[in-house]
């Protein structure tokens, strides 16, 4: 059996196997607006993926200037982030049983696509659990440091660096603690004899 992801519910199989998602692994974030704000966000946000994903998809930047500000981007760095070697695919780790899907992993870079700049221990984490999907699936060397978040801002998309050396351990430990407390309520349901 294949692994799969199903974007109608957006959950991830491994072997039929239902595993978390890089986002449901991570801590929320502290929300300090409203909820209508955060959801034109939010779907602001699915509309700039889409713009990027066509842009990788076609190579046209479609007079949108996000568009024109990552083509910058893509081809001044060129050398420096190497081929592009996946964009929003989703990947799956075996190995600690999770999966996600990275907005664009380079031969020599992860990027990942936000608003705005937030909290860079959360960006960490997430570049973290990405990093691990494409070592594991032979996209990325295993030395690769070079994580970033892209946002654009003021006519230009930034990529800021968010690498941290603690970042991959702590997602692991969010991916044990995830399965110890699926073993404990299986336990406390009676489920798990002993």
């Amino acid at each position: 059996m294949a692994n799969r992801y199903d974007p109608e519910t957006h959950k991830y199989y491994i072997e039929e196997i239902e595993v978390p998602s890089i986002t449901g692994l991570i801590p929320k974030q502290p929300q300090f607006v409203s909820e209508d704000i955060y959801e034109k966000a939010r779907e602001k946000g699915n509309d700039n993926h889409s713009f990027i994903k066509m842009y990788f998809d076609t190579g046209e930047i479609f007079n949108e200037p996000m568009l024109l500000a990552l083509d910058i981007i893509v081809k001044d760095k060129a050398r420096e982030l190497g081929k592009i070697k996946k964009y929003e695919t989703p990947l799956f780790s075996t190995k600690y049983m999770f999966g996600g899907t990275p907005d664009i992993i380079f031969e020599n870079a992860i990027i990942d696509f936000k608003l705005y700049f937030g909290k860079k221990e959360y960006h960490s984490l997430q570049l973290a659990a990405q990093y691990i999907l494409a070592v594991e699936n032979n996209l990325i060397s295993s030395d690769t440091k070079d994580w970033y978040i892209g946002f654009y801002k003021d006519a230009k998309l930034r990529l800021k660096p968010v690498y941290n050396y603690e970042a991959k351990d702590m997602f692991l430990s969010l991916v044990d603690k995830y399965y110890i407390d699926q073993k404990i309520n299986k336990y406390l349901k009676g489920e798990i004899d002993g």
